[in-house]
């Protein structure tokens, strides 16, 4: 504690003032508008007293880290701080107090780790007026209250990390100026958000007054951000209680008070995290006489209650209420739509495209100017639309034309939205090539269209394409589909020949095999002398699920069509497809097929294609080298198998994929159970992977991986898979976005693979005492156990045991050492009751081992009753004639034909407490010989080794008499 408190000496330790007077500023101060803090690096002491030096934009993890770095945000002039406290109505109130000491009446004495200053030394205001912002990650063990933990442990107990939020935009409203600070790759369940600078009056350890501390909810009344994900996901905005007094804390009813992601525990990757801080948002009232003391009023907007301390929320009119100048958290997005429309011009057809994003007034109460970058992919690549502007466009639509083909043609889109940078004059900030400056950002999910081939009679589109796999049917493995078509005549003659010819048509699905199911027929008749035609759907029971599976949605059976702007027919297809061997469809091709008088096709409709998204997958178990099994003498190698499960990952973004979920099956293929995920956000090629809990709550954040059409694997560990069978099954589960929109997901299954490896069975056989003798390091004890080691290995043809090893470990107060490996324990099996260590020394061991240990030590009493074996099982894929001896190693060997990797062994083990209770059979014990004759009489050292000869020291004698008795003396020579 005392080095952790070092790195903080100065932190609050220059110059204490208390009742100093505030004074009234009136004039707006020159704000930061861009600042780069990645020349900055700091130092600080870690946890084994080693210098390290880190950047000021890392991420900070330890204590000893994450208390440097606030140090160096705070006490470092050149970075930006916050220099005046604006009131609601925009007036400079006061300016902050940067030489600050604690509370008042505080002091070093008083308990806290601050200490004073030398004379003179105070702690410097920023020499620029700005925002420099944080984010907090919380433990979700810290359950502590503030007012009993010391605020260096308080930060080792609470806070994970801490980062700075570099990315911002200085929105220059003059009704509501203020900073946009965004992070990305946030992952965890517990945040709050500080600044550097604390205009407020607050004591509460362990930030004090040096940082403004943000948080949703006011802990002690019982408010939590249950809600949190939904609404951020929503693209909503949470208000949040200005500058928390008791941030991180657990406030009088014991309830939290930071922004919680999930009530359930589970850790979620926010990117384009944002929030909107006013400038004016501190004091309900002006007040130039002192400091202002915390003045909490709660109130309700929209269902929610929030702390706020912006004026008397308890006026029922809601303008005073003051939510225009609450800071406000949201995720950035911006939603883009995407149409493909018949042009004026024939043989064209214009894309229009819309978009808009969720920084609006409503949400933010300032007027936030923002640009667009529109994009086309270009397969993986995204090209900026030659239609706009190489420059980002502030216009929030955009329609040009495109030219039929003979083929259909598709094409996809992306926006991208950033509030544009200005300085305090109103000029727009250019980056170093001479672009605008984007800071902030947020990007639209992948929009579609389809324009139809010139010469088609008819055209065909999804106006929605479902999948769901049926997680809860593992046994049937299949994907329920639910393709829903519009068709449209691609020319007014087209529309007439429906109309006066009266044709059957039939709606055809052909798979990636090119088998064909028609789904249904479509007859047309029409009402003479009128523009109005009829029409019926005849769907095809053996090609169709008939219960919604999705929706409420009922099958499209007829309709009437008025003109040819108004003939859409619409046909919904549902069906099931099999994934049991992952031989299902990637794609349907639909086509609109007319019949003539004898039910042949006659002329068949451009074809539209759904596609449906697949992976391939592999799993493997903990393999190792036969080196690392010659090295495994402290069992330090991984045993239980932390099996692998390998997917390919689609690179397309126009799959608008959203994760994959790694499901396990038990033995008998009753349930699935999520063993972890890899998220994708914002279209990028990266996904963040999660594991998860023994009941599948996603929690454990392991990093990130990026995938390409070169390198498109992703490979997550089983790390739940402790009490496991002999055979683990497990499938990838696709999830995706129709059209990127997130209110229709699919998902898709796969096969499943089965992972199989060896198990070790270790039985106790027998344990034996003796009575209590004295030796010459005290009281002591002989000990025996009798154990057998039971291999348990799939598929014998492929995999066989090759070596064993055991470990006796002791505990407690003992005379052995804590930890023995019998392996290199001498050996002494010919004489009756001794240790018998062979079997578990031989390469490619027989049968079912038995193993015999015998030992002296301290009388196992009260608690210290127990020793406990570890014994281990290594199995080879390899045969006896191409595994070498365990003696030998691979680089003296030829291999004949070993794995590509090298790693043809599997590692089992098994754990036994063997207690040596009062129940234990006495067998090593005085008896009565009467006049016998001696037989045969066996020496013990302290170490339970057998001789003929006495050894020097303290010796069991154990005497074997012609009747079968047995006599034992303890013997010092």
């Amino acid at each position: 504690m005392k080095a952790k408190a070092v790195l903080l000496i100065s932190l609050l330790a220059l110059m204490c003032s208390f009742g100093a007077r505030a004074y009234v500023y009136h004039n707006q101060t020159t704000k930061v508008t861009h600042f780069d803090y990645s020349g900055f690096t700091y130092t600080y002491t870690d946890a084994n007293g080693v210098e390290q030096t880190a950047r000021l934009t890392d991420e900070a993890t330890s204590t000893e880290q994450i208390v440097a770095l606030l140090k160096e945000v705070y006490v470092n002039r050149n970075i930006p701080g916050i220099h005046y406290g604006y009131d609601f109505n925009g007036m400079q109130s006061r300016k902050i107090d940067y030489n600050f000491c604690g509370h008042q009446g505080a002091s070093a004495t008083a308990g806290f780790p601050w200490q004073r200053p030398a004379a003179g030394e105070v702690f410097p205001n920023p020499d620029q007026d700005g925002m420099t912002m944080l984010l907090v990650t919380i433990s979700d063990n810290w359950k502590v209250s503030y007012a009993s933990t010391d605020p260096i442990e308080y930060i080792s107990r609470c806070y994970t990390s801490a980062r700075l939020m570099t990315n911002f935009t200085r929105v220059n409203d003059s009704n509501n100026p203020g900073y946009i600070m965004q992070v990305n790759d946030v992952n965890t369940n517990r945040f709050f958000f500080i600044s550097k600078g604390k205009p407020r009056s607050s004591y509460t350890r362990p930030l004090y007054r040096l940082y403004e501390q943000i948080s949703p909810v006011k802990g002690d009344d019982g408010q939590i951000t249950n809600d949190f994900i939904t609404e951020m996901r929503a693209g909503n905005p949470y208000l949040v209680y200005h500058d928390c007094s008791e941030m991180g804390t657990i406030g009088g009813a014991g309830t939290p008070h930071w922004f919680t992601i999930s009530n359930n525990g589970e850790n979620f990757n926010l990117s384009n995290l944002t929030i909107f801080i006013p400038d004016r948002r501190f004091e309900p009232q002006h007040d130039p006489e002192g400091v202002v003391k915390d003045n909490i009023s709660g109130i309700t907007y929209n269902g929610k209650r929030y702390f706020v301390d912006y004026g008397d929320s308890n006026d029922p009119d809601e303008s005073k209420w003051h939510k225009d100048i609450m800071p406000k958290v949201l995720m950035y997005i911006v939603n883009l739509e995407a149409k493909a429309t018949p042009s004026e011009t024939d043989g064209y057809y214009d894309i229009n495209l819309n978009w808009d994003t969720n920084f609006t007034f409503e949400n933010l109460n300032v007027d936030v100017p923002q640009h667009f970058y529109v994009y086309i992919l270009d397969g993986n690549n995204r090209v900026k639309l030659a239609t706009v502007v190489d420059q980002p466009t502030t216009a929030r639509e955009h329609t040009y034309s495109v030219e039929q083909t003979i083929d259909p043609q598709t094409f996809s889109y992306i926006v991208t939205a950033h509030p544009i940078n200005y300085d305090n004059n109103g000029n727009m900030l250019l980056d170093d090539e001479g672009n605008p400056l984007i800071t902030v950002s947020a990007e639209s999910q992948v929009r579609t269209v389809t324009i139809p081939g010139r010469h088609s009679a008819f055209f065909i589109q999804a106006q929605e394409y479902r999948s769901r796999y049926e997680a809860t049917g593992v046994n049937s493995q299949y994907n329920v589909y639910k393709n829903k078509m519009s068709i449209h005549p691609s020319s007014y003659d087209d529309y007439l020949s429906i109309k006066n010819d009266e044709h059957a048509y039939e709606v055809v699905r052909t798979d990636a095999d090119g088998n064909r199911s028609v789904v249904a027929q479509v007859q047309f008749t029409f009402e003479p002398d009128t523009q109005v035609y009829n029409y019926t759907v005849t769907y095809n029971a053996d090609s169709q699920v008939t219960d919604p599976v999705f929706d409420d949605e009922e099958p499209v059976t007829s309709g009437q069509l008025t003109g040819f702007d108004n003939s859409t027919v619409i046909v919904i297809d549902r069906f099931l497809a099999s994934t049991k061997n992952n031989d299902h469809s990637d794609h349907y091709v639909y086509t609109f097929e007319q019949l003539s008088d004898d039910d042949e096709a006659e002329l068949c409709s451009n074809s539209f294609t759904v596609p449906v998204f697949k992976t391939t997958n592999a799993v493997g178990g903990e393999e190792h080298t036969h080196e690392e099994v010659v090295a495994d003498t402290d069992h330090s190698a991984k045993a239980i198998p932390s099996n692998t499960i390998t997917f390919s990952a689609l690179t397309d973004p126009t799959a608008n994929l959203t994760e994959y979920d790694i499901f396990r099956a038990d033995y008998q293929l009753k349930k699935l159970t999520k063993i972890g995920k890899a998220e994708r956000t914002n279209n990028f090629d990266r996904y963040s992977l999660y594991s998860a809990g023994e009941n599948g709550m996603i929690n454990d954040f392991l990093g990130t991986v990026s995938v390409s059409d070169d390198n498109p694997n992703i490979t997550l560990l089983d790390y739940n898979n402790k009490d496991y069978n002999q055979q683990s099954l497990y499938v990838p589960v696709i999830t995706a976005l129709y059209n990127g929109d997130a209110s229709k997901p699919n998902t898709y299954g796969c096969d499943f693979k089965t992972m199989y490896y060896p198990q070790l069975e270790l039985k106790i056989t027998n344990q034996v005492k003796s009575d209590p003798f004295n030796g010459p390091t005290g009281m002591l004890m002989g000990y025996l156990t009798e154990m057998q080691l039971t291999p348990k290995i799939p598929n014998q043809n492929d995999m066989t045991a090759y070596y064993y090893r055991v470990w006796r470990v002791m505990e407690g107060d003992t005379q052995l050492d804590g930890e023995s490996l019998l392996n290199d324990a001498e050996d002494l099996s010919a004489e009756y009751w001794a240790t018998c260590y062979y079997p578990i020394k031989e390469t490619f061991p027989q049968g079912n081992p038995l193993v015999n240990d015998i030992f002296v030590d301290y009388p196992f009493y009260g608690s210290k009753k127990y020793v406990t074996y570890i014994a281990r099982l290594y199995a080879t894929t390899l045969s006896p004639d191409e595994a070498p001896e365990m003696g030998t190693t691979t680089q003296s060997l030829p291999r004949r034909s070993p794995s590509a990797s090298g790693k043809d062994y599997f590692i089992a083990e098994a754990k036994k407490r063997v207690f040596f209770d009062e129940s234990i059979i006495t067998a090593i014990d005085d008896v009565n010989v009467d006049d016998a004759e001696v037989a045969d009489v066996t020496y013990y050292n302290v170490l339970g080794m057998p001789s003929k000869r006495p050894y020097t020291g303290m010796n069991i004698v154990e005497t074997r008499y012609t009747n079968g008795m047995v006599k034992t003396a303890k013997v010092i020579r």
